[in-house]
């Protein structure tokens, strides 16, 4: 659903299981924000899909907070030129879980 010109929105509309709503921005860089949970990211390819877009065309890919259900789907870009952001702290916490670091990421 386009909210604004160059704002899209994937929302989720299941009340059996838990996902998150996602996000993209458009403009000179293509920003997916909460990719969800990685067994429902079909939502999110769908989204996309509809749109005409890939995964390797988004350039960035920002996670609000280190919760499964906003960013397990970061996997899904792993293969991709992606960069991933997300809060300082809640890398911090992700590392310390054992997440491997594949790939850069910025933290704020």
């Amino acid at each position: 659903m386009e909210i604004v010109e160059n704002l899209h929105a994937f929302l989720w509309r299941s009340a059996s299981s838990n996902n998150c709503n996602t996000y993209l921005l458009e403009g000179t860089k293509r920003i997916l924000i909460d990719p969800g949970h990685a067994n429902l990211f079909q939502h999110v390819e769908k989204g996309l899909s509809e749109l005409n877009i890939k995964l390797g065309d988004i350039d960035v890919v920002v996670c609000t907070h280190a919760h499964p259900d906003h960013m397990e789907g970061i996997q899904f870009f792993r293969k991709e030129k992606a960069l991933y952001t997300m809060h300082r702290k809640d890398w911090e916490l992700v590392r310390s879980m054992g997440a491997p670091s594949r790939r850069p990421m910025a933290s704020i």
